[in-house]
């Protein structure tokens, strides 16, 4: 099995969690991200958000210096709002669209 260099974003809780030690115990290399990091986990969690160009420049270069390389990027960050969408809130709303937007890798 070829071991890649995975980046999951959103990996402090969740889906990217879960993904991220999956991936993990599978014997990849695994790097991932929150924008505040602070659980400690078997892989690397780094800072990052995505909404910042600075912020995503850094991380890329940090694991470039790191590792040379990333293989995948799994692309996990966002947030979400429950309840009745006639009662959410607008700006939140177009918030986690914007997310969206925003999101960048840069290789």
């Amino acid at each position: 099995m070829k071991r890649e260099i995975i980046v999951v974003s959103g990996a402090s809780s969740g889906f990217g969690q879960l993904t991220a030690r999956k991936l993990h115990e599978s014997g990849h290399t695994v790097i991932g991200t929150s924008r505040n990091p602070k659980t400690e986990e078997a892989f690397a969690l780094l800072p990052l958000d995505i909404t910042s160009d600075e912020s995503v420049s850094n991380f890329v270069s940090e694991v470039q210096e790191q590792h040379g390389r990333i293989d995948v990027l799994i692309n996990n960050a966002g947030f979400g709002e429950q309840g009745r969408f006639d009662r959410l809130d607008g700006k939140r709303l177009e918030d986690m669209v914007q997310l969206w937007r925003s999101a960048r890798c840069a290789a």
